[in-house]
């Protein structure tokens, strides 16, 4: 064909380049709750459930108390911090008044500094002492270890039974937020390899589609099914969307 035919055909000629060919994949996911958006609350000690105040389904604000555990390792524990305190309080009396009388040149530097050192000593066991009565959520009175809720959102698994002996780190509860879940797929080997973070994807529920971008896509296959997991963060949230 001359100039002029391939003009008036209105052919055009362009460089052949190398690109990605368009074009999605379908494939079947499930709705996961994010790291931060599932919680798993267990018995910190050893005792029986003395109260429940929460049951599936409830919803729940970060901090809340969930349960109540009637546990001898508490009330040691509670025991242990009014001693501390105690101890506290006399090194902190006896280094005030070996102050004074070391202002005053009564009394050696020596004195002094041994009240000083108790008064450290003192003040550490003390907040050693706090510091565990924290960690194991022991009430002011020591009678009971509590089950707080770390984040806010509703019961989805209720284990606790009224009356039941709980050993330490026995599941209580799960508490999941809605509002933190993300998209987890699964994607043969030739099609992980197609897909990376930042692409975008759509989520087709069976009376709404949302619009999502690829976060990860696990390196390795899953032994068993061999497949990887793409997993997808929302752009927009439906109430309707549960973990599960």
């Amino acid at each position: 064909m001359s100039a002029d035919q391939v003009k008036a055909s209105g052919i055009e000629v362009v460089a052949a380049q190398a690109s990605a060919m368009s074009g999605g994949i379908e494939t079947q996911g499930s709705i996961a709750a994010a790291p931060d958006g599932l919680a798993v609350l267990s018995a910190r000690s050893t005792g029986s459930v003395a109260s429940i105040s929460k049951r599936l389904g409830d919803p729940v604000a970060r901090g809340e108390i969930l349960a109540r555990i009637e546990s001898g390792e508490g009330a040691g524990l509670a025991a242990a911090l009014a001693s501390a305190e105690s101890r506290a309080q006399l090194a902190r009396s006896t280094f005030e008044r070996e102050k004074r009388l070391f202002d005053a040149k009564v009394t050696a530097r020596q004195d002094f500094e041994t009240a000083q050192q108790a008064l450290t000593a003192a003040e550490a066991e003390l907040s050693s002492a706090k510091t565990a009565m924290s960690a194991a959520g022991v009430s002011s009175d020591g009678r009971y270890v509590l089950v707080h809720s770390p984040i806010s959102g509703r019961i989805i698994s209720a284990r606790a039974t009224l009356g039941a002996f709980v050993e330490a780190n026995a599941e209580l509860f799960r508490v999941a937020d809605p509002t933190k879940v993300h998209v987890e797929t699964a994607l043969t080997a030739a099609d992980a390899a197609r897909v990376k973070p930042g692409d975008t994807a759509s989520v087709i529920l069976q009376d709404n589609t949302l619009q999502a971008v690829v976060r990860s896509v696990t390196p390795g296959l899953d032994a068993e099914s061999r497949t990887a997991t793409a997993v997808l963060n929302l752009q927009e949230r439906d109430a309707k969307l549960q973990p599960g």
